[in-house]
């Protein structure tokens, strides 16, 4: 008989959340959505996850401005392709979201 192993989201060795998060433990404002991809930015041995929170912060346009300098961060110090060119990504995105219309 053979043992089946689970692996949490993104291949971490063990799943990061037993139960969906209640209501109130959600993220409500933009800021607090910043902090929490910023932490998924950064976590270590999770490259998916890096790489989702890149593009969660370019998806959130010129509000996630003040997450370049982590984004930029996570470009100089990860190994992985897919996390640079998403942070990379984002940058852009997030500049051209930011820049007044002429």
């Amino acid at each position: 008989m053979s043992t089946l192993s689970i692996m949490g989201c993104g291949g971490d060795p063990e799943p990061t959340a037993t139960e969906p998060q209640s209501p109130s433990q959600m993220a409500k404002t933009d800021d607090q959505k910043i902090e929490y991809l910023i932490e998924m930015l950064h976590r270590k041995n999770s490259l998916k996850k890096n790489a989702q929170a890149a593009r969660s912060l370019g998806n959130m346009g010129a509000a996630a401005e003040s997450a370049i300098p982590e984004l930029q961060k996570a470009i100089k110090t990860t190994k992985d392709d897919k996390v640079r060119t998403d942070s990379e990504a984002a940058i852009k995105a997030i500049q051209a979201a930011a820049k007044p219309a002429p």
